[in-house]
């Protein structure tokens, strides 16, 4: 009787000593190398004694279909939103190209960036942007006052970059980044979560992982 005990109770301390290495060695494989969590998910789908659930393969296949949703929409969507502010701003303020000639040249000294737009290379930019203006049905008033504040004013221009790097920043990388977290967690939650109940379940000379 005292030797089953003992038996039992070594069988607990092994069992407990294996789960412990193996969760701390999966822990710190899948936080230093992204493909890991992969080959983890795919370990989750079997049991430890070599076969295959199905329905924890339903599941990491589903949690990794969402995680590929993501990685996907982030970037369409940045650059569907940038692309109807771009179409709106062609349509109403200033054409895209003639907005490209006009920073191409661009100077910090007000007076030199104008000079260069409206005498150098690029012509009378300004005679051409009052055409488009007239095109749109805009008074001279507002084209006058649009050619002032965009053409002679690098602040617009720098504010708008600024702009598409926060939002690239957090409707892209930090969006990713955060759910790649997320799945990374849930992915060693599960995997805890199998190995112990399999730990419990499956009788161990049936056990080959």
């Amino acid at each position: 009787m005292a030797i089953t005990k003992t038996h039992r109770r070594l069988r607990m301390n092994v069992s407990d000593s294996l789960g412990l290495a193996f969760r701390t060695t999966t822990a710190l494989l899948i936080l230093t190398d992204s493909r890991n969590a992969l080959l983890l998910a795919m370990r989750n789908c079997v049991r430890l004694d070599g076969t295959m659930s199905w329905a924890r393969t339903f599941g990491e296949l589903t949690r990794l279909v969402k995680l590929t949703a993501v990685w996907v929409f982030a970037p369409l969507f940045f650059v569907s939103i940038n692309i109807i502010i771009l179409y709106a701003l062609h349509n109403t303020i200033i054409p895209v190209p003639m907005a490209i000639d006009i920073f191409s040249v661009f100077n910090i000294d007000p007076v030199a960036w104008e000079h260069s737009i409206e005498k150098e290379a690029l012509g009378d930019v300004g005679a051409k942007y009052e055409e488009w203006s007239r095109s749109r049905g805009f008074s001279l008033e507002t084209a006058e006052f649009l050619q002032k504040h965009l053409w002679s004013n690098w602040i617009f221009y720098l504010v708008f970059a600024l702009y598409l790097l926060a939002a690239f920043y957090f409707l892209v990388i930090r969006l990713c980044i955060s759910i790649t977290s997320y799945y990374k967690k849930g992915l060693l939650k599960r995997k805890e979560t199998y190995f112990d109940r399999d730990l419990r379940i499956i009788p161990q000379d049936r056990m080959i992982y």
